[in-house]
């Protein structure tokens, strides 16, 4: 009996510590995703106004 409790107990600190590791790579690429998604809108914006800039300089 003892030792079934201890296996259960062993599954869980297993499952618990797996589920830890997930959720922090989770917030981990949350927070990369993020960043990049910011990153991505600063350049699509630059790229709007440069080219904004480059048809105002043509005309």
């Amino acid at each position: 009996m003892e030792n079934f409790i201890l296996k259960i107990i062993w599954i869980g600190r297993g499952l618990l510590k797996h589920f830890l590791s997930t959720w922090r790579l989770i917030q981990k690429n949350k927070y990369g995703m993020w960043r990049a998604g910011k990153r991505v809108a600063l350049v699509r914006g630059g790229n709007k106004l440069s080219s904004l800039g480059g048809q105002k300089a043509r005309e």
